[in-house]
């Protein structure tokens, strides 16, 4: 059934962190700095070019920008900016016809900044519906852009360490980006109309986050006169006393103290006797608390839930985010999103198409778009001439890199002969681990099949492992490990002692994802991708190890090393399929793996 809407209400939701330290570079590329506001000003070109016809949609631009106050100031500056983009005379060109400035916070590189208001659902949710109300009769198109981990989007990164060489502010050099700073520019005019999230008539707010040590920690329901704070966690609900006068853990004593330049509260410690003991401490005595460097997945489907209600989705939703297709984000947005348009590994400059997409919706020839046509059309465009062309001219090491991404757009809402494919597809991998959890067997036969399954898993191509968690992988297709581990099950049943029956079953799931079967699984369309096993800065030899088989945005967390990064951490323990759903998986993982390798992510059993 065609899906008929010819009105839509497209939101960009942009992070844009122009603190960033410049990798090794050749000395004639840009800086991570300027390399961002090239990406910036050739996406804003696109939104100001391509004419708007109101007739057809509504567009709006969230963009939360951390930046450098001033050329060589240690102060760094973070605002928070709303635009709405017309064309109310139906010229060649937009308008920015509405600016408003959410947000502005003072902070330091010593001190990161955790007031990012993109990252706090409840925020986020209260732009949305103070600025865009959605008719029952529009269909949302939503493009979020930077910064993703897998279980989230917008990593917030502590940069107090890696930012030692100062960069220069974004209106530096801002000239060479015209259509960047016509953004930028709009909202320097605005901000002495700057609008408070919070009651106007508490001068000394308290932030509802705060960052202790490596870890941000949510504060609710606080007043200034209380003689200590409750923290709550919003998993379990408990509550911790912590942090005020008098408050000690192992010596340290901590306060809060007002800051009159910055106007807000921060931690302080007395007398500490030791700052790693007193970083290892609070991570040992606050290990319940929900912290968050991200917008979690299930984060921005409960925003877009109380945004636009739970009886309508966004029909296509456009990640311009690292790693963001895998079965984690897929589960926490089924309920809210139709069609999902997400890279498997990594993506960066050119990015997606969005000329050629605003075209295609605007189109006066073209009189309805389905948000399966929109998810496709996202795809084939970001691959197209015009790309390959942006790629050279944006990138200034002149590479083409359109083919070491793999970006998928799936149907969360597809429907087959069991239901919903995405739920059907992850009971049965359910039911298969649970089956290939040794049992029933000699203790030299464990060790056997344990030591296939980590070698199958040593030869399955990690999506992560150019990622900022210390280095560490995490995220393998979980279909293309169950393929190599059927196929020596199938051709040698000495070694891998599993039913014949539920081998071949699993088998029947790896073969219906297949790309030819297109109409048994949620792929409506994937890109090239043909030098993903290949990608840029891989260590020497990972791609001839891993065994290359056809991705398929199937991604699972598969720890195989001790990794004690707290975000991931956190990260893991709040996500919802493998608390909800994926139940068997973690019991497969404690089965197999050392203790040290998975007791931080998951309970004992």
């Amino acid at each position: 059934m065609s899906h008929i809407k010819d009105k839509w209400v497209i939101v960009f939701l942009i992070y844009a962190d122009f603190r960033k330290k410049d990798k090794d570079k050749p000395k004639d590329a840009l800086t991570m700095t300027e390399q961002m506001k090239a990406e910036l000003n050739s996406m804003f070109k696109d939104i100001l070019t391509v004419p708007l016809d109101s007739n057809r949609a509504r567009m709006y631009v969230i963009m939360n920008t951390i930046d450098y106050k001033e050329e060589g100031s240690c102060k760094t500056e973070a605002k928070t900016l709303f635009y709405e983009i017309g064309n109310p005379n139906y010229l060649k060109y937009n308008q920015i016809t509405a600016c408003k400035v959410i947000s502005n916070e003072i902070g330091d590189i010593d001190r990161p900044n955790p007031g990012n208001p993109v990252q706090k659902p409840e925020i986020l949710k209260k732009i949305l519906k103070d600025h865009i109300q959605v008719q029952r009769e529009e269909e949302v198109f939503f493009i979020t852009w930077d910064h993703g981990s897998a279980f989230g989007i917008f990593r917030e990164v502590d940069h107090g360490v890696v930012m030692a060489e100062l960069r220069k502010p974004i209106h530096h050099n801002l000239e060479r980006y015209p259509y960047l700073a016509e953004f930028w520019n709009k909202a320097l005019e605005k901000d002495f109309e700057l609008t408070e999230l919070v009651d106007q008539n508490n001068h000394k707010k308290i932030p509802d986050v705060i960052q202790i040590g490596h870890n941000l920690f949510r504060l609710e329901n606080i007043s200034i006169e209380q003689g200590f704070l409750e923290k709550s966690n919003l998993i379990t609900q408990t509550k911790l006393k912590v942090i005020h006068k008098d408050s000690v853990f192992n010596g340290n004593k901590f306060r809060l103290v007002y800051n009159e330049s910055s106007e807000e509260f921060e931690v302080h410690i007395d007398n500490p006797l030791d700052s790693l003991t007193f970083s290892n401490n609070v991570i040992a005595e606050l290990t319940d608390v929900d912290v968050r460097e991200i917008l979690s997945n299930d984060e921005l489907a409960t925003v877009f839930k109380e945004w636009i209600g739970a009886d309508k989705k966004v029909a296509v939703l456009l990640m311009m985010n690292c790693w963001m297709m895998n079965l984690h984000t897929m589960y926490s947005l089924h309920e809210t999103v139709k069609c999902l348009v997400a890279p498997q590994g990594n993506i960066g400059t050119p990015g997606y198409n969005y000329r050629d997409i605003l075209n295609y919706l605007f189109n006066p020839r073209s009189i309805f778009k389905s948000p399966e046509e929109l998810a496709i059309r996202c795809v084939s465009t970001s691959e197209n001439k015009r790309m390959r062309r942006r790629s050279i001219k944006l990138r200034a090491d002149k590479e083409d890199m359109i083919d070491k991404w793999k970006i998928f757009a799936v149907d969360l809402q597809r429907e087959g002969d069991n239901g919903i494919i995405l739920i059907d597809h992850l009971n049965k991998i359910n039911q298969f681990v649970d089956k290939l959890i040794p049992k029933d067997i000699s203790a030299h036969e464990v060790q056997e099949l344990i030591s296939l399954y980590k070698s199958v898993r040593l030869v399955c191509f990690d999506f992560t492992l150019q990622g900022s968690f210390g280095g560490k992988s995490f995220i393998v297709d979980i279909i293309n490990w169950f393929n190599i581990l059927t196929d020596i099950g199938l051709r040698n049943p000495e070694i891998l002692p599993i039913d014949h029956t539920n081998l071949s079953n699993i088998k029947n799931l790896v073969n219906t994802v297949r790309p030819q079967n297109v109409r048994k699984h949620l792929v409506l369309k994937e890109s090239i991708g043909k030098d993903i096993y290949n990608y840029n800065g891989t260590p020497a030899g990972l791609d001839r190890a891993v065994v290359g088989f056809h991705p398929t945005g199937y991604g699972l967390f598969f720890p195989n090393e001790i990794n004690n990064n707290q975000n991931l951490i956190n990260n893991v323990k709040n996500d919802s399929l493998l608390q909800e759903f994926l139940l068997n998986w973690k019991k497969f993982i404690q089965s197999v793996y050392d203790k040290e390798i998975w007791k931080v992510f998951f309970d004992y059993k």
